[in-house]
């Protein structure tokens, strides 16, 4: 008779079980693991419980004011980060989160600053919101003086709680705006040589007024969520203005920061951004914001980590380390492939390279994971789990990329089908570009160019490459500074498979 072997930890085992005794008593509470993962594991950061929240060195770095500027892929964390610093208000700590959500592109547009030659003509709109915001942080501040605290209410009514650009910039621009400042009487230093202000004119007044009265508490502004209207441009000024408007943001915030970081004062705005919107942005001195930057990259050790403490939170432990984590929820079992499935890899590595090492696809795969647990009423996500569990995740990951590379890629269907005509893990870039200019030729697509929608595709991870030399696929999601090799071989990204029928 066969020796029977725990599924966990792989040793002796007997009895009815395929666990020995202490694994047993360990998984036993798997379904509840289970049940949690599927009702409290959230993709989108807003949603989910705060003890969930894994970032350290990037919290330490922006609330000490090192950094200012987060950049990462969709996914990453840029949100659950951005959600962490708005909660942390206190009687010391004012916070305040700005959305571009319906952002109205229009009015913003309109709204320049005519002194300044482009892209600087956006930092005046900009600086007017961030200082319209402070002020309205110093109302809630009891340590501000009272006579300032009710002047800025007199422009900035408590009841107002708006925290939406939209609704701000509709505000807070209006043509009579200039006479509330006047009449409030906060700019006392100020003599009253005529009865309307411009809101461009108001902005030293504000900013006066943050020098002289702000206290030593720390104020942080927001920008999330830049990325919500992002889109396929109908012409090339629209894609300028859009870029120029981002530019004047980030001088903007840039500007603020030195200027009260001299006066000792902590005014903190921080702005989050998607890397391949950043990468587009042209300005000739991009290069000097880099010491401001927190770039997200998420390797598989940090990853782990993050699986840790979140599997130690389900566990109600902090003391399991990654393998004792993982092995509770998938045992021991490893995935066999290659053509006749003699190679194998871990459950771990399998998943790893399904997603594009980001913490969303990580919890979407546990969601299925425990999907596929609960309805065959197993204790533990057995290597056949996990590969059931892979068809709908795929379907996630199509899902995933179309929502990032839409605005660049409108017929992106039309792409994904020539890859799943050629029905290829490898193959020849001249393969797709047969494919692509035959498409064209039937006027099924637009002709932007077989080569640069490979670019496009390796940009988002789509594709990768795989050097002649070694053995070994590149993905530019794995290394930023990648480049699309023509003389190369294409792979397709493994957690596409299922969604695009390549086996």
């Amino acid at each position: 008779m066969e020796e029977k072997k725990c599924k966990v930890c792989s040793k002796k085992s007997s009895g009815k079980y395929v666990y020995c005794s202490e694994c047993y008593t360990n998984i036993k509470t798997n379904y509840s693991i289970f049940n949690t993962i599927q009702k409290e594991w959230k993709l989108e950061a807003k949603q989910e419980d705060a003890k969930y929240f894994y970032f350290v060195n990037e919290v330490e770095a922006i609330l000490s004011g090192e950094k200012s500027m987060v950049i990462g892929r969709k996914g990453e964390g840029k949100t659950a980060l951005a959600q962490y610093i708005y909660s942390q208000s206190n009687c010391n700590v004012f916070t305040e989160k700005m959305t571009f959500k319906n952002f109205p592109f229009n009015i913003i547009y309109s709204l320049i600053d005519k002194n300044f030659t482009r892209p600087n003509q956006y930092i005046s709109i900009w600086k007017y919101l961030i200082y319209t915001t402070i002020c309205k942080q110093m109302i809630k501040n009891q340590n501000i003086d009272k006579e300032i605290t009710n002047q800025l209410t007199k422009i900035f009514p408590i009841t107002d709680k708006n925290n939406n650009l939209s609704r701000l910039i509709e505000t807070y621009t209006i043509k009579d705006f200039g006479f509330q400042i006047m009449s409030s009487g906060v700019n006392i230093s100020r003599e009253k040589v005529k009865t309307e202000i411009s809101w461009i004119e108001a902005i030293d007044i504000f900013e006066d007024t943050i020098r002289n009265y702000i206290d030593d508490a720390k104020y942080y502004i927001v920008f999330d969520e830049l990325d919500e209207d992002y889109k396929e441009f109908r012409d090339e000024q629209e894609r300028t203005n859009y870029f120029d408007m981002l530019t004047g943001l980030f001088k903007a915030i840039q500007d603020v920061r030195y200027l009260f970081e001299d006066q000792n004062k902590n005014i903190f705005p921080i702005v989050f951004l998607r890397t391949d919107i950043y990468n587009q942005i042209t300005y000739s001195d991009k290069n000097k914001w880099s010491d401001s930057i927190i770039n997200i990259i998420w390797t598989p050790d940090k990853l782990k980590e993050l699986i840790r403490h979140r599997l130690n939170i389900l566990c109600g432990t902090k003391s399991l380390s990654f393998d004792e984590c993982w092995r509770q929820i998938f045992g021991s079992g490893k995935l066999g492939y290659g053509l006749r499935k003699y190679k194998s890899m871990s459950s771990f590595e399998y998943i790893l390279r399904s997603t594009q090492n980001r913490p969303r696809d990580f919890i979407k795969y546990f969601q299925e994971c425990a999907k596929q647990a609960l309805n065959s009423n197993a204790l533990l996500v057995t290597p056949k789990l996990v590969r059931e569990a892979d068809n709908e995740f795929s379907e996630y990951m199509k899902r995933e990329i179309i929502d990032e590379m839409y605005a660049v890629l409108p017929e992106y269907e039309d792409i994904f089908s020539i890859l799943s005509l050629i029905r290829k893990q490898t193959f020849k870039p001249s393969e797709f570009v047969e494919k692509y200019e035959q498409m064209v030729d039937d006027r099924l697509i637009i002709d932007r160019g077989a080569e640069k929608v490979l670019k496009l595709l390796f940009d988002f991870s789509v594709i990768g490459n795989v050097p002649a030399i070694k053995n070994q696929a590149i993905f530019k999601y794995e290394k930023e500074s990648a480049k699309f090799n023509f003389k190369e071989n294409i792979i397709v990204h493994r957690g596409l498979y299922k969604a695009l029928q390549i086996f």
